[in-house]
């Protein structure tokens, strides 16, 4: 009954009037987003804008997150926009982040989209040092750090805030051929279930995980279909979630897959990973090579 209220009768929510202040007939509440110029997150950003929310793209392409926030205020012309440079992958002290907090004190920040990551599957055997170091500082420590950094403005507002994480399925079932990528999303996704428990005492923050199979993006480069979602799709079904549940698959097609992997048993699933990981995926999927990757999923 709960998985048929969350999909079939939940519907779309206002985040604006859940978590955002307006202030002599102006919104000037923020989103801040990391990863916000491609795939889930500019759909994020959409989504979010169109609700009012001025947008603040964190990343390390200045010219596509210029160019991706020119095209949403053009389209919703009551919002601002700003961005920050930051390269996460870069990035693995505390203090890199606490610099970027102080940039974002000026902001009324109302929702936090932890939004930023990128993979490579290959054998963890296979893989340079360099890549595995900057598959944890993006997946992994930016989220931490972000988190930690950011914990006090959003928690003293005075309205309730949000902290979102995209995480993904690979957080939650660990595939052999893509390691680095499961144990960073992990981590991710254990660091929101017990943020949200934390936070829950005071009922100032929701904080959610997604944690979505396929989504077609520069990482999936597939047309949605069935089992593979559209960014916009994907977010839609995050953002109808958040407030309401600790974690979410977003389409009901995602937990059927789930339910259909943990049906099969850890044996063949991790059988059936391994090979598509290892074999299949770049030739399904047409995934670029790391250095490739880092240039066009980082932002």
């Amino acid at each position: 009954m709960r998985l048929f209220n969350q999909h079939f009768l939940r519907r779309e929510q206002d985040h604006y009037q859940n978590y955002g202040i307006v202030k002599d007939g102006k919104n000037i509440s923020w989103v801040a987003i990391t990863g916000g110029s491609d795939g889930i997150g500019l759909a994020f950003c959409h989504h979010l804008a169109k609700q009012g929310f001025n947008i603040l793209m964190i990343g390390r392409s200045e010219s596509k997150m210029t160019e991706k926030l020119n095209e949403l205020k053009k389209q919703y012309q009551k919002i601002d926009t700003y961005y920050i440079l930051a390269d996460f992958s870069k990035l693995s002290h505390y203090n890199d982040y606490e610099r970027i907090a102080q940039r974002l004190k000026q902001y009324d920040v109302a929702m936090l989209l932890l939004n930023a990551g990128y993979g490579k599957p290959e054998r963890f055997d296979a893989k340079e040092n360099i890549e595995v170091e900057e598959a944890v500082n993006l997946n992994a420590l930016h989220c931490i750090y972000m988190t930690k950094a950011m914990l006090p403005q959003i928690q003293n507002r005075d309205k309730k805030s949000a902290l979102l994480y995209t995480s993904s399925s690979l957080g939650v079932l660990y595939s052999p051929g893509n390691i680095d990528y499961c144990f960073s999303k992990r981590l991710t996704s254990f660091l929101a279930r017990g943020i949200h428990y934390e936070l829950s005492q005071t009922n100032k923050v929701d904080v959610m995980t997604f944690e979505p199979f396929g989504v077609s993006s520069n990482l999936v480069k597939t047309k949605p279909n069935s089992l593979i979602n559209s960014s916009e799709y994907a977010s839609a079904c995050a953002l109808r979630d958040l407030g309401k549940e600790i974690s979410t698959f977003g389409s009901i097609s995602h937990y059927f897959q789930y339910w259909l992997l943990i049906a099969i048993g850890e044996t063949r699933r991790n059988k059936m990973f391994y090979n598509f990981y290892t074999k299949q995926f770049k030739k399904e999927y047409g995934q670029e090579s790391s250095s490739d990757l880092s240039k066009n999923n980082k932002n």
